[in-house]
């Protein structure tokens, strides 16, 4: 059988931050689809913009900012691969 070795980058405490932020976010998904907030219910897009575009930058610009692991995550990127929408087709341009 397998044995299970603790690993040194998932301590107790970082699976329970984990488990709290999917929570979290979970819980906002929930929140944003029982207050039908992605609707176009007053002839208004500035809620459905506001939430699924200028969200999840500013939780990017933050999380950059504030955390130097994920700033660093950020910079050792190449800058096609951060922000190439198919992975595939860039291994295939490559080559």
């Amino acid at each position: 059988m397998f044995r299970s070795e603790a690993s040194p980058h998932w301590s107790t405490a970082r699976i329970a931050a984990l488990g709290v932020l999917m929570l979290l976010w979970f819980g906002g998904a929930y929140l944003i689809g029982e207050q039908h907030l992605l609707t176009n219910d007053r002839q208004s897009l500035f809620a459905p913009v506001a939430i699924t575009a200028a969200v999840p930058v500013a939780a990017f610009l933050t999380a950059y900012g504030l955390w130097t692991p994920f700033r660093n995550f950020v910079l050792s990127q190449d800058l096609r691969t951060l922000t190439e929408s198919d992975p595939i087709s860039l291994d295939t341009e490559l080559a």
